[in-house]
């Protein structure tokens, strides 16, 4: 019983690990597509005062 109660509880970890890894990639990930979407919104507005 007890090492069965141990495995749940190291189960549990593990899953907030996953969790959190994959919160983290999110972050990024939202962080890359927002510094993309600047980047893009410079470069039109560079090219519009070009034109």
């Amino acid at each position: 019983m007890k090492q069965y109660l141990i495995k749940q509880m190291e189960d549990k970890k593990k899953l907030k690990k996953k969790k959190n890894q994959i919160k983290n990639k999110l972050k990024f990930g939202n962080k890359i597509y927002k510094c993309i979407k600047h980047m893009r919104n410079k470069i039109q507005i560079t090219q519009k005062m070009e034109i």
